[in-house]
């Protein structure tokens, strides 16, 4: 079955020498933790004319980190994602019956395949009130990528990502 979430969330490009400061000074953060890094590694999927990326759809398998599976992102406003998750089960790398029937308006019938292969390395930190509940959690994150298809490009970048967790959106 099925677990639905709403994502606010905000991407910020990191230069190579980009570390986080210590953000227990913004407005309502009193204190801040560090947890565990995760090691991802996740296969998009889409139309060969990558129809879902193009309406700001994305589906994904991901394996590693504490939310493995596969995840549907589906656009709900600024900064705002529904995301609905399945574990990755037994089906391998085929795309569930249930994801794929609530992107069918998108892909129009097209075939459904893999075309990129992600890996991130992740720094994780979460942004606590004074009584201890999270507002946020902030990552750094280390990616790589290698598009699949007939031809194959490959990048890196860094990326900051700030995840609400009970916090107000001006955190972002």
């Amino acid at each position: 079955m099925a677990a639905t979430a709403q994502e606010i969330e905000r991407k910020y490009e990191a230069g190579p020498a980009v570390t986080l400061p210590g953000l227990s000074g913004v407005q309502g953060v009193a204190q801040e933790t560090d947890l565990p890094s995760e090691d991802l590694s996740a296969e998009y999927y889409d139309t060969d004319d990558l129809r879902l990326i193009r309406a700001g759809v994305t589906l994904r398998r991901r394996r590693g980190g504490h939310d493995a599976g596969w995840h549907l992102k589906l656009p709900a406003g600024a900064d705002t994602r529904q995301e609905i998750r399945l574990p990755l089960g037994r089906a391998g790398r085929r795309v569930p019956a249930e994801l794929a029937r609530l992107v069918r308006g998108w892909t129009r019938g097209a075939a459904l395949g893999p075309v990129a292969q992600i890996g991130t390395i992740r720094q994780r930190r979460a942004l606590l009130d004074g009584s201890g509940a999270s507002l946020a959690e902030v990552a750094i994150d280390e990616v790589s990528a290698q598009s699949m298809g007939e031809t194959t490009t490959l990048s890196a970048w860094r990326e900051i990502e700030v995840e609400l967790t009970g916090g107000d959106p001006d955190l972002l």
